[in-house]
């Protein structure tokens, strides 16, 4: 990962909520970045780490909440992509304790997947859940 990631229009899904949750993300991915890029120690490392994976918890609670409230169809397929990103993190983060040198693997599968999650599976959820109140 050559620079950090940039928020742009395109990522929104029209939901102020979710489109807020989802800057955070990218601003804890940026963090994640800095801190491997200026050399940061181990413990600033993992606990950049573990912000991502609890913040990312909370969002995606917050989604499952909307999908159950808007009975959204495809909410079981996406629950289990998150399930499936926090089973990574959570390996990630057990690999990081021996492994140091995959911070920028945690980086660039972080960045994929938020970029690639918001657009293909996020964006298919605007229509039932977003402005319905």
């Amino acid at each position: 990962m050559t620079e950090p990631i940039k928020w742009h229009e395109k990522y929104s899904v029209g939901c102020q909520m979710i489109d807020i949750q989802h800057k955070r993300l990218f601003e804890l991915t940026n963090k994640l970045y800095e801190a491997l890029h200026n050399e940061k120690n181990k413990k600033i490392i993992e606990y950049t780490i573990l912000q991502m994976k609890y913040y990312s918890v909370y969002h995606f609670i917050t989604e499952e909440l909307l999908f159950e409230k808007y009975d959204y169809p495809l909410k079981n397929e996406h629950i289990n992509e998150h399930q499936k990103f926090i089973d990574k993190v959570n390996d990630f983060m057990e690999r990081y304790k021996t492994e140091k040198d995959i911070g920028f693997e945690i980086l660039q599968f972080l960045k994929e997947w938020i970029i690639e999650h918001v657009i293909a599976s996020d964006s298919k959820y605007t229509e039932y859940i977003c402005n319905k109140d």
